[in-house]
């Protein structure tokens, strides 16, 4: 496929490309994130030892609604607590009109609060923007796992099969010694 036709198709699926025929990752994000139907959008990295997750959540607002309570869930679970940032990622609201807090963080995910400085007055769409990232899990971790010896139990048992021919038997001669009392 030569150049004419990569941007052919790149203008039928409305991807964002340069001349040589790399996509630009930033227009594809910026693209990705104005469409209005996104949900949620993350992408996780590993890089010097530090693993990163940036995630652009959608909290929709319903008219006279001012708190929003997003969860932002980390899957597989972080190596260690996060460190989290937030904001507005949407360059038409105004920051001073919205605030985001992080009211928990865990290393399976984080809980945020999007707080309105008035009610919205109609429905409201905002995308907010969560960064966390944490010291990636070693690998060393898994050695010492793998590594781990199973414990031996402190006694052992003797097969059912034998200890209910006992009892039977133990059963069998207390009958036949005692006295019937029927």
């Amino acid at each position: 496929m030569n150049s004419s036709q990569s941007n052919l198709l790149s203008e039928e699926l409305n991807t964002p490309t340069m001349d040589e025929g790399f996509i630009d990752p930033e227009l594809m994000l910026e693209q990705t994130l104005a469409d209005p139907n996104l949900v949620q959008h993350i992408v996780r990295s590993n890089q010097d030892g530090i693993e990163s997750i940036v995630g652009y959540f959608r909290c929709e607002f319903l008219a006279g609604q001012q708190r929003y309570v997003l969860h932002a869930p980390f899957s597989p679970a972080l190596g260690a607590v996060p460190a989290i940032e937030a904001m507005v990622a949407d360059e038409e609201c105004l920051q001073d009109s919205v605030r985001v807090r992080v009211t928990d963080k865990q290393k399976f995910g984080a809980r945020l609060e999007v707080v309105l400085v008035e009610p919205a007055k109609k429905p409201i769409s905002l995308l907010v923007e969560v960064i966390a990232s944490a010291a990636a899990k070693s690998s060393s971790s898994a050695i010492r796992v793998s590594s781990v010896k199973p414990i031996e139990p402190a006694y052992s048992i003797e097969p059912a099969c034998s200890a209910k021919a006992n009892h039977i038997f133990e059963f069998a001669d207390l009958a036949s010694s005692s006295p019937s009392i029927f």
